[in-house]
């Protein structure tokens, strides 16, 4: 049996052992690489610690003099944690998603958590996510509207409902005060406050409707729908097709 390469190359020589291949780059660029290590965890060691008075200083001298601020906005490693305490959530706030078919009948989507979900629950659902966002960001509505004229057509022979409805739903959270007086409290017994937000006819909104090819799909006959809205095309077939230039 052979013995390994590498030993029966250099024990009779081990002045040889330093003839070896040697790590990547050279001295230099060991020194380069290791100070740039040093500087890149120092950096997000100072930059993560808290603005209060006993890390204040740190931070200070760190971006004057080792420009900690530039670099981290460079990289794009900046931080925002004012999501946050010491100033958390003092309300609950759900969207509520009615739905008012042909006959004027009102009927809840229940896509929202209120009454949808049990209390303490463990998972967040993506629906419950959507469903939070459209509270404060009012310009993704109309959209997640016409998703529900789409949802209710194709339950319903392609026709879709007459409005969707949505209702702001919020409680306020007791204060700290109060809750350590009571052992905590119980979120279904909260006043519940409602607000009419916006709605949304779905004859007249982009994208309210199914298109004829959805239709045929599905085996819908589409009897009374109205006619599909499309949202116009900015493409540069379009514009060719309309007659515009490239």
């Amino acid at each position: 049996m052979t013995e390994p390469r590498s030993k029966a190359r250099y024990e009779d020589d081990p002045a040889r052992l330093d003839d070896g291949p040697t790590l990547a780059y050279g001295r230099l660029g060991k020194v380069l690489a290791g100070a740039f290590f040093a500087y890149h965890a120092l950096i997000l060691i100072v930059y993560n610690l808290p603005h209060r008075p006993p890390t204040r200083m740190v931070r200070t001298l760190a971006a004057r003099h080792f420009g900690m601020d530039g670099y981290m906005r460079t990289l794009g490693l900046t931080q925002g944690w004012g999501m946050f305490a010491p100033n958390p959530h003092r309300s609950n706030a759900f969207l509520r998603v009615y739905v008012e078919d042909r006959d004027g009948t009102l009927h809840d989507a229940r896509h929202d958590v209120y009454l949808r979900r049990r209390y303490p629950y463990l998972f967040y659902d993506r629906l419950a996510k959507v469903n939070r966002r459209l509270i404060e960001s009012k310009g993704y509505r109309q959209a997640y509207a016409a998703f529900v004229c789409r949802s209710w057509a194709l339950a319903h022979d392609g026709v879709p409902p007459r409005k969707v409805i949505f209702e702001k739903l919020w409680t306020l959270v007791p204060p700290p005060e109060k809750v350590y007086r009571t052992m905590g409290y119980h979120p279904r017994q909260l006043h519940l406050h409602r607000r009419t937000e916006e709605t949304f006819v779905c004859d007249h909104i982009v994208h309210g409707q199914l298109p004829p090819e959805l239709l045929e799909r599905h085996g819908l006959s589409g009897e009374g729908s109205p006619p599909f809205r499309d949202l116009p095309s900015r493409s540069w077939a379009a514009r060719k097709r309309r007659g515009g230039g490239s």
